[in-house]
């Protein structure tokens, strides 16, 4: 098995070797354009990207209001019903890519013919979007009363933190219907703006913390169940961006920490870091808060 992955490993170096090798030897006038894609630029190996190779960059971002209402118009150009307003609909949809947009519209198509309809109606759209945005309702998905009224006071937690949080983003949907594999979900209509402040990204980590703190306010410490751990997950991945790469602590400053230069750090430097991160998600504080 060993020997098999070094073969593969070296067969792999090769096809990337012989790739370098063709880059630098391709005449101007050979009419050959090479072009690559990722979403993690910063990981390629320097000699993919210097002068001469991979070395222009065309920088593709989420359309905005504009362009997705252009993206609505087009696949929706021949489909649509006379209710159908793409200006709401792309207001209503930020964060979107064009491939999501396309989803949503197949969608909606999908169930459009499933009730044998010639065109796609707004509501067809609507429920499409959610879809996207939080996965199918799962309604055969049978819970105990228990698990609901858990659930409930957990999503309200979120909902109830981000309603009085200067900062947070607004509510585009709270639901006690299983969708994907969530019991229940609030779901945020992110900003339409690239730049986000450091009140904002306190106020995501305090919303995530909602539904634990939830928990904990109605059942107890002793009561809390699992459904928090994708919460910690998302506030303790800002919380590590914060401290580590934008400059947000006092105490550790503004510095760029990448994963490597984390494993290099002194023992004081490491724990000054993992202090501030704690610090940050200190769910006591907003528990105190709120009680």
């Amino acid at each position: 098995m060993g020997s098999r992955r070094e073969d593969i490993t070296n067969r792999n170096k090769m096809s990337l070797n012989q790739l370098l090798v063709e880059l630098d030897g391709f005449s101007p006038s050979s009419g050959v354009v090479i072009i690559g894609a990722t979403n993690m630029a910063e990981i390629l190996d320097p000699a993919l990207v210097r002068p001469g190779r991979f070395d222009r960059k065309v920088v593709v971002e989420l359309p905005d209001v504009k362009g997705r209402r252009d993206i609505l118009d087009h696949y929706l150009e021949s489909k649509r019903g006379d209710d159908v307003n793409t200006e709401t609909l792309a207001a209503a949809t930020p964060g979107f890519s064009g491939a999501d947009i396309e989803n949503m519209v197949n969608w909606a198509a999908i169930e459009a013919t499933k009730r044998h309809e010639k065109k796609i109606r707004m509501r067809l759209l609507e429920d499409a979007l959610l879809n996207v945005a939080m996965g199918r309702e799962r309604k055969s998905l049978l819970l105990s009363d228990h698990v609901k009224k858990l659930c409930a006071y957990h999503e309200a937690g979120h909902a109830i933190v981000a309603l009085n949080t200067p900062g947070a983003s607004a509510i585009r949907k709270a639901t006690l219907i299983p969708r994907g594999h969530a019991l229940g979900m609030v779901n945020f209509l992110p900003k339409d703006d690239s730049l986000v402040t450091k009140k904002e990204l306190q106020a995501q980590m305090d919303v995530a913390m909602g539904g634990r703190v939830a928990e904990e306010l109605f059942y107890g410490p002793n009561e809390v169940t699992q459904g928090a751990g994708s919460d910690f997950k998302q506030a303790t991945s800002i919380a590590k961006q914060m401290v580590t790469k934008l400059g947000m602590s006092e105490k550790v400053g503004p510095i760029h920490l990448g994963e490597r230069d984390l494993k290099q750090l002194s023992p004081d430097m490491h724990n000054l870091v993992e202090n501030e991160v704690r610090r940050l998600l200190d769910v006591r504080t907003l528990l105190n808060n709120c009680a």
